[in-house]
């Protein structure tokens, strides 16, 4: 799926029907899926699913999957025991972490890890219709707000790393400009008499355009990064 867009392009069908949650640690990693009562990998190039082994002792119930790519910890949430689980990768088998600390009605919900500050967020649609956060080590659930009346979310995922490095381009005048970067919320201008060392910040923007003002000057080398 396109993140700028929302274009979606089919991969494969993954051989399994109600599929109910989807994870990734990161780039290039395995990616894991489930059913109620089963954990799976996912091929990323066909899409076809690979059983790993069902939860044991828990029978159905679970409904999305996060992971927590600081030590690969697998979690699960379970809607027949509302309660937070860690998966084993290897075997599939569930060991319960704690209560949400109330009651999931439905199985279209969605859970993602923030990998960039370790937190691990639910979202549920319907009548509770808000978003959580989960102790991971307690599994309570925290109220962090409501969604908009009406909002059915069924799935969300938590973008994480720093944004890629913006392409800048000099034209006369010591005019810069580069194209906007997915996620970045403000840019770096840095300035070096040399190309490979001694940058210094000349300025920050939240504009894809700057104009040097010492310009001209007799040599001036330039480096743009993003932030967010």
């Amino acid at each position: 799926m396109d993140p700028v867009t929302g274009n979606a392009s089919i991969i494969g069908n993954t051989g399994q029907w109600n599929m109910k949650g989807l994870s990734q640690a990161g780039p290039g990693q395995t990616i894991y899926a489930c059913t109620e009562d089963r954990l799976y990998t996912l091929n990323p190039i066909s899409g076809y699913a690979t059983a790993v082994g069902g939860y044991f002792g828990i029978g159905g119930g679970m409904a999305c999957l996060a992971t927590d790519s600081a030590d690969n910890t697998l979690y699960g949430i379970n809607i027949n025991t509302d309660m937070l689980y860690t998966i084993n990768t290897s075997t599939g088998s569930a060991t319960q972490v704690g209560p949400l600390g109330f009651e999931l009605n439905y199985s279209t919900l969605d859970c993602a890890f923030d990998q960039d500050n370790g937190s691990l967020f639910l979202a549920t649609p319907d009548f509770t219709s808000a978003l959580f956060w989960i102790d991971t080590a307690s599994g309570k659930a925290y109220k962090v707000g409501n969604f908009p009346s009406g909002t059915q979310m069924t799935g969300f995922a938590l973008p994480f790393g720093p944004p890629e490095a913006p392409v800048a381009f000099i034209a006369e005048g010591g005019n810069l400009d580069w194209e906007p970067v997915y996620r970045a919320s403000s840019y770096k201008v840095y300035g070096s008499a040399t190309p490979d060392g001694g940058f210094s910040l000349l300025d920050t923007t939240t504009d894809t355009n700057w104009s040097d003002p010492t310009f001209p000057q007799s040599r001036r080398f330039y480096r743009v990064t993003a932030s967010n």
